[in-house]
């Protein structure tokens, strides 16, 4: 399979303090027409992680404090994949580095890998998402 075929979608990535959020979904939903179509938690970080999507754009919005962010920010998308080793082979032989190896979260798995240059990727591969999708927002004042 080559690294376009494994490419379900790619989200431009967000990070919000947790203070903000709710301004920041009700502006980009509203700026973008986007609506929420996947929401986790990650509580050993205190982290939330919302997929907004659009026709023209999908943004990974994660929030957590900045503690929890800052490691996180040279991360500047994430694509949801069909294989995780799949996209992590495919940026080794780009002649990149992997930066996070396969690692389970609620929906699935991710990886972290780095393409020449510079560009640092969250890969996810969502096999239990049936769960996460639809969100309820209603908690953060969306509803």
């Amino acid at each position: 399979m080559s690294s376009v075929a494994n490419i379900i979608r790619v989200y431009q990535r967000a990070y919000v303090l947790p203070e903000h959020l709710t301004e920041f979904l009700r502006a980009t939903m509203r700026f973008y027409d986007a609506v929420p179509t996947i929401r986790f938690a990650m509580p050993a970080q205190d982290m939330h992680v919302i997929g907004l999507e659009a026709a023209s754009v999908s943004f990974s919005v994660v929030s957590a404090a900045e503690e929890h962010l800052a490691p996180l920010r040279d991360t500047e998308q994430t694509i949801l994949v069909a294989d995780v080793d799949q996209a992590l082979a495919d940026v080794l032989a780009a002649g990149g580095r992997v930066v996070q190896p396969k690692t389970p979260v609620p929906p699935g798995f991710q990886a972290r890998g780095q393409l020449p240059g510079g560009t640092v990727i969250e890969f996810a591969q969502w096999d239990h998402a049936e769960a996460y999708q639809d969100p309820d927002l209603s908690d953060l004042g969306i509803g």
